[in-house]
Formats: C-alpha cells, sequence, structure tokens
C-alpha cells in the first residue's frame, strides 16, 4: 500500500495497574493484580490513506483545533506585542524620566484633574459646593507641583555644593 509518507501508526499508550502493596524487589503479592490496557489511536490522515483516499491537512494546528477559541485568543493577545508607536512610546518615556527627577506624582495629578472634571460637569452640585470642592481639589493640586518645585530646588543646590566640593578639593 502506497502511503504518501504518512505514518499509519500512532505510539501506542500503556497503563499498567499494580497492587500498592507491591514489593521492592519486583515481584507482585499473590493477592495483587496485574492490568494491562493498550489503545492505539489513528490520525484521520493516516486513516483516509488506509482506505485509498486523499486527506487534506487542516491548517489549523491539531491542539489549537482542540482548544476552546477564548482560549486561543488569550494566548494571541499574550504573545502578542503591545502596538505603541516609536513617538508615543519616547513621550511616555521622556515624561516619566522628567517627572521622577521632578518627584512629581504624575497618576496623582491625573487623578485630581479627572475628580475636578467630574465635579464641574455634575448637575447636582449648586454653584458654591462646586466652587469649593474645585478650589479644594486645585488645592493638592498645588501642594504636589509645589513639593516637586522645592525637590526640584533641593536638588539643584545639592548639584551646586557638589560642584563646589570638588573645585575647592581639586585646589588643594
Amino acid at each position: 500500500m502506497n502511503v504518501n509518507a504518512l505514518n499509519l501508526y500512532a505510539p501506542a499508550t500503556r497503563t499498567v495497574t499494580t497492587d500498592k502493596y507491591q514489593k521492592l524487589s519486583g515481584e507482585v503479592q499473590a493477592n495483587s493484580s496485574y492490568k494491562q490496557t493498550d489503545s492505539l489511536t489513528i490520525s484521520p490522515a493516516a486513516r483516509a490513506a488506509a482506505q485509498g483516499k486523499s486527506h487534506e491537512t487542516d491548517p489549523v494546528d491539531r491542539y489549537q483545533a482542540l482548544a476552546s477559541n477564548q482560549a486561543v485568543a488569550r494566548s494571541r493577545e499574550a504573545t502578542e506585542p503591545a502596538k505603541v508607536s516609536r513617538e508615543d512610546f519616547m513621550k511616555a518615556a521622556i515624561q516619566g524620566t522628567v517627572d521622577q527627577r521632578l518627584g512629581l506624582d504624575r497618576e496623582k495629578l491625573q487623578e485630581l484633574e479627572a475628580k475636578m472634571k467630574q465635579v464641574a460637569e455634575n448637575d447636582d452640585l449648586t454653584a458654591e459646593q462646586k466652587a469649593e470642592q474645585l478650589a479644594a481639589l486645585q488645592q493638592q493640586i498645588d501642594e504636589i507641583t509645589q513639593k516637586a518645585a522645592e525637590t526640584t530646588f533641593r536638588q539643584e543646590q545639592v548639584a551646586e555644593t557638589e560642584k563646589a566640593l570638588e573645585q575647592v578639593t581639586d585646589k588643594i
């Protein structure tokens, strides 16, 4: 029979069941049972070849075909890199570096700005309540930026002091 290089036989699986009180030497005690079950799985391509029919191979991997569609989609999403443009990535990297140097908490600022927007759009509040809440949120934003300015000022002073100290040590 010409099979066109198809493997007609899949590897057999074997299950061996023995008594749990089996001796270490390999002998089985008198009351134990020894059961052997063999099974053979034949692929659809091998079945078609054995019947003399042609079988078109499925372009989808066998294991992916067995998996649920959701699992396949999750695995594809996990393996695909995030689609971020180079320009957006560079902007985010530069912004993160600047924020770190300034000691600025960008997430907190964005959170406060979102709260300010919610307060401004809330129709249930009176004008006075809106003004009070917006002023309190603006005060928090001002405190965060003030701390960042103080941190920057201290860093500049430390840098100037280190530079002056280095110049003095070079003269000595």
